[in-house]
């Protein structure tokens, strides 16, 4: 169940890139995604997808999926393409822990604070330096 990860790899330059940025929402969902792309060669980065930024902006998240539904608990997968940090988020949202929203979209985040964390990865895809890629929310 690649979640698309098998339909965007038949662009050879997708597989082929040196990295390519992942941002997608901190749900369930969102981590099955970024783990099928990996499953499907897809040199995947995340940013904004780990437990820090789950608890910094989660004043910002919800208990609703796109429909308006309540999100229920549920088992993680098995997801072994995952950061121990995203897999961290992953279990979180998964059962509803720590008193975190099982959802917190992307677009909630402060456009000013992604920017400036997609250039911070940006800078570091170009320079090969890796690390964690998350930012603090402001006080």
């Amino acid at each position: 169940n690649g979640f698309g990860g098998s339909t965007a790899a038949q662009f050879d330059w997708i597989k082929t890139a040196p990295v390519v940025v992942y941002w997608g929402d901190i749900d369930a969902e969102g981590f099955e995604i970024l783990d099928g792309y990996r499953n499907s060669g897809i040199p995947a980065l995340s940013v904004l997808m780990d437990l820090e930024t789950l608890r910094s902006y989660a004043s910002f998240g919800t208990d609703l999926d796109k429909n308006g539904r309540i999100i229920k608990k549920r088992e993680p997968r098995v997801l072994n393409r995952l950061t121990d940090d995203e897999r961290a988020a992953y279990e979180a949202v998964c059962s509803g822990g720590g008193g975190l929203p099982p959802r917190l979209e992307q677009e909630r985040i402060p456009l000013d604070e992604a920017h400036a964390l997609v250039s911070q990865a940006a800078e570091r895809v170009l320079k090969s330096t890796p690390g964690p890629l998350h930012l603090q929310a402001p006080e």
